[in-house]
């Protein structure tokens, strides 16, 4: 994300010190409008989707689409419904955490190999 005026026209909030002075992990809106532009945390972006330009042409849209596919889901203990996708789940952090099939059940040591391969 590229801003042509440098932090002019943004506004940023912490809440843990209920501050607007710059400092990670911050909130990032809009100064005029206070619309939100992305969440910055200490190794990590949340970008709001809405900010993002996907393109005029579906050529342009498949691409950002590609560069936005999800790869693994994490957390998926705690999931308020399947997603029966065959990507990699964690129970956890990825690669940190036990490995779970689409339902939610532990997968074995044999299938969690394979599927890092």
């Amino acid at each position: 994300m590229y801003f042509n005026k440098g932090a002019s026209g943004l506004t940023f909030y912490n809440s843990a010190h209920r501050s607007r002075e710059y400092e990670t992990p911050t909130k990032v809106c809009c100064s005029f409008c206070r619309s939100p532009i992305m969440d910055e945390g200490r190794r990590v972006c949340l970008i709001f989707p809405e900010s993002i330009d996907f393109g005029d042409s579906p050529e342009e849209k498949l691409e950002w689409r590609k560069a936005f596919e999800v790869s693994c889901h994490i957390f998926y203990e705690e999931r308020v419904l399947e997603i029966l996708d065959g990507k990699t789940k964690w129970a956890g952090i990825d690669n940190n955490s036990e490995m779970l099939d689409d339902l939610g059940n532990p997968k074995g040591e044999e299938d969690r190999v394979h599927s890092l391969e």
